[in-house]
């Protein structure tokens, strides 16, 4: 099995347009990292990615960033775990 990273990302901004979690979902399958996203609120964003180390933390990077049309005001990062973890498929929570 190969190396893994787990991080829970707590994203907050505006997120009325409901397109960051299609967009983060669409990121994630690029990057073939598994996990689940929950929108909280308009406001808040709960995410949970598992896979191969660098790829998460491009995909850290990204959802700092976001689409156009959503502001990002601030990204929290927790590790979960490291070490070999079996993922499942990501979806919306």
């Amino acid at each position: 099995m190969q190396e893994t990273t787990t991080v829970q990302l707590t994203v907050l901004g505006d997120f009325r347009s409901g397109e960051y979690t299609d967009w983060v979902r669409h990121r994630a399958n690029i990057l073939d990292l598994t996990g689940w996203i929950n929108t909280r609120d308009n406001n808040f964003v709960e995410i949970e990615i598992c896979g191969n180390p660098i790829l998460v933390e491009a995909f850290e990077l990204a959802c700092s960033i976001g689409p156009y049309s959503v502001t990002v005001r601030d990204i929290q990062v927790r590790t979960v775990s490291n070490g070999p973890y079996s993922c499942s498929a990501f979806e919306v929570r």
